[in-house]
């Protein structure tokens, strides 16, 4: 009752001030209709203003920032696992399914206060579909979980459905090799050893006149590169540039398994990746060698024996996209959707690896960034990035030098395309990618580690 009385008297000492404000000009007069409407004005515009010492934030954070300041608002622990999964909003596109697959989660995303689109096909027929659905972690979790219980091949849809989201979010993944366990937190360095004549960035070691390697040279090279900040080393001996030629197994095997071995010889806990689609190669490197790494540009297509070798020495192995062959791989390269398609390559040729024998924590996905893709196709996939986390493996990103760079900025020699190189690695860093394969150590050395300094 006090209220009320409060209120009312409020109330009624605003309509006699809005009297004696009126009241006391003239009737219509133009004066009284202006200061009439500046004091409405002047009231609506203070309702929507905020109070002088309040300050309002809109956060666009990672999962570990809202935390700290959910723990600094004092928030309960309980309350902080419950609302965590709600800050991050995700779009996940899921196929094929059937109709009617696709029409439940639809029905049970609706239930939990968000949605999902679906072909309005499948809404009169039973075709197959695919089906995005949108909400926040904790609404897509909830669904997956609901759907376990569920026939009709539902509890698969929701084993993908939780594995995706939740490799999407993790900051560190496991990579395994030769009965090692590799953690990459901070994104790693992958150096390029070319031991061509015919590289398209010019630095292969074979380009000299005498085209003969001095031993000592070698060594004192990888040792600068170990120095400036190399965690990998990937050596090969066949150009893979645009237009290149293809090497028999004989030529290969007589370049590179010389410098591996100087390099083993010297660097025996250094990490080593070869760069090689052919499986006598390969089997060569780990035996003279012991490599850790088969960097394969096919991702295990050119040779039917490869994933032979890797199974046998547990080896990790580079799964890369690649439209073409390398002599093809420019002419008139084409996609309807390249983020889409290259996707569905990666997660098939996992499957296949995986049904092979190779262990999924063996594999490392790399979109081929210049491997048959126009500098718009390039450009999506970079944008997009952060996309491919959801295979669950690390992403290893190699832009270093490359032609697209030099079409942007108007670059022609190779060596001249650094500034566009390291902002490439930058925003693969930003966007997710755990390895990078460059030429230039030293400077992406440092841009890793100013990335992890600041988003670490």
């Amino acid at each position: 009752m006090l209220a009320e009385s409060i209120l009312e008297r409020d109330k009624e000492r605003g309509r006699r001030r809005r009297h004696s404000v009126t009241s006391s000009l003239p009737a219509g007069s133009p004066r009284g209709e202006a200061e009439g409407k500046a004091g409405t004005s002047d009231a609506a515009a203070a309702q929507k203003r905020p109070a002088r010492n309040m300050m309002v934030r809109v956060l666009h954070r990672n999962t570990a920032y809202y935390k700290k300041r959910m723990q600094a608002l004092q928030v309960d622990t309980r309350g902080i696992d419950i609302m965590l999964p709600k800050t991050t909003f995700s779009v996940v596109e899921i196929g094929p399914l059937r109709s009617w697959q696709a029409q439940i989660l639809k029905q049970k995303m609706l239930s939990l206060g968000s949605d999902a689109a679906v072909s309005r096909k499948s809404l009169v027929k039973d075709c197959q579909t695919s089906c995005m659905l949108f909400g926040t972690e904790r609404q897509l979790t909830v669904m997956a979980k609901a759907m376990r219980v569920q026939p009709f091949g539902l509890p698969e849809v929701s084993r993908g459905i939780l594995n995706a989201v939740r490799s999407s979010r993790q900051r560190a993944t496991i990579l395994t090799f030769r009965k090692r366990k590799l953690v990459i937190g901070t994104p790693l360095l992958m150096g390029i050893l070319n031991v061509t004549g015919d590289s398209f960035s010019g630095d292969g070691i074979l380009s000299c006149a005498s085209r003969v390697i001095d031993p000592a040279e070698l060594v004192r090279k990888v040792q600068q590169m170990v120095n400036d900040g190399m965690d990998i080393l990937d050596v090969g001996g066949e150009s893979s540039r645009p237009g290149s030629r293809r090497l028999s197994a004989r030529e290969e095997l007589k370049r590179v398994i010389p410098v591996l071995k100087a390099i083993r010889k010297q660097f025996p806990r250094l990490i080593i990746s070869v760069d090689t689609y052919k499986a006598e190669v390969a089997s060569a490197a780990v035996c003279e060698a012991a490599i850790d790494i088969v960097n394969d540009i096919s991702a295990l297509r050119m040779d039917k024996k490869m994933p032979v070798v890797i199974r046998k020495y547990d080896l990790a192995v580079v799964l890369m996209h690649m439209q073409g062959s390398p002599r093809t791989m420019q002419k008139n390269p084409r996609y309807a959707d390249v983020c889409a398609e290259v996707f569905a390559f990666l997660h098939d040729r996992i499957s296949w690896a995986q049904e092979r024998g190779i262990p999924f924590s063996n594999i490392i996905v790399d979109p081929g960034i210049g491997f048959g893709k126009t500098v718009e196709h390039n450009t999506e996939l970079l944008q997009n990035l952060d996309e491919f986390k959801a295979l669950g493996r690390p992403i290893l990103i190699g832009t270093s030098r490359k032609s697209f760079i030099g079409r942007v900025l108007k670059q022609e020699d190779p060596r001249q395309r650094l500034t566009g190189s390291l902002c490439s690695v930058y925003g693969s860093l930003m966007s997710g990618a755990r390895m990078v394969r460059v030429h230039d150590i030293k400077p992406t050395r440092e841009v890793i580690d100013f990335y992890a300094h600041i988003y670490q």
